[in-house]
């Protein structure tokens, strides 16, 4: 689907340059002061929202996982996907919230709208809140409990240049800028379709999508295993060949 450099130089400067936009947004407080009390969030964000990922943000994440994963957090992470993928329910959450400890499981490389949510001038977010509200009823304003740490005010401007800088490192790995957005074929999605998509493939994915819309909770389950079936079955056929 996308025409993505394979040249390390190009995919390590982009990760540099993800870097550099990352660290001009100011650092946040009041998430985790205010989950688990009383009158907290509860990780709301988290827990029924997905955010929209550009793919070079994926890859960023991606290489996060493979890093300090195990195969077997690997194997939930696509288990997970395709729940989200195949349930109706329009609130699904992410597929990075760990249930259990109620905070990000790769917090290190979280996506530009991780980072700007509760933040986001009322200007900007409100367009955006709209939309969300039509497609998903259950929305809810942004965090009021989030502001900057050192109380500085982000600007429209300041989220016009990032957003800017972040479609230029899309760019830079070989993605047309005609693909950067959030249509079913664009580059910016959530990450369970991205994670489906780096393991299915463009075929693979058009393929599960006719099971997401016509088939029974039957057969999305006996889909679910075979895919799962199938990555076991890769893994230890790479590990046989790297102990060979």
């Amino acid at each position: 689907m996308y025409d993505v450099t394979k040249d390390p130089t190009k995919l390590e400067n982009c990760k540099k340059l993800l870097d550099y936009i990352y660290k001009q947004i100011p650092d946040t407080k009041g998430c985790m002061e205010n989950i688990d009390k009383e009158g907290g969030c509860g990780a709301w964000c988290c827990a029924f929202q997905n955010p929209q990922v550009l793919y070079s943000e994926f890859l960023l994440t991606w290489d996060y996982i493979v890093k300090n994963w195990t195969d077997e957090r690997i194997s939930k992470l696509i288990e997970r996907s395709l729940e989200n993928y195949f349930t109706d329910r329009t609130s699904k959450g992410c597929v990075f919230w760990d249930r259990d400890t109620r905070k990000c499981s790769q917090h290190e490389t979280r996506p530009f709208n991780c980072r700007i949510y509760g933040i986001t001038p009322e200007e900007e977010w409100k367009p955006r809140y709209e939309r969300l509200k039509i497609l998903y009823p259950d929305t809810r304003e942004q965090c009021g409990l989030v502001s900057t740490e050192d109380d500085s005010e982000v600007t429209k401007k300041n989220i016009d240049k990032w957003w800017s800088e972040l479609k230029g490192a899309e760019h830079s790995i070989g993605i047309d800028k005609d693909l950067i957005n959030d249509n079913p074929t664009g580059s910016y999605r959530t990450y369970h379709d991205h994670v489906l998509l780096h393991f299915l493939g463009e075929d693979g994915l058009y393929t599960i999508s006719d099971i997401r819309e016509f088939g029974s909770d039957e057969e999305k389950k006996k889909c679910t295993a075979q895919l799962l079936s199938a990555y076991w079955s890769y893994q230890n056929d790479l590990k046989e060949h790297n102990d060979e």
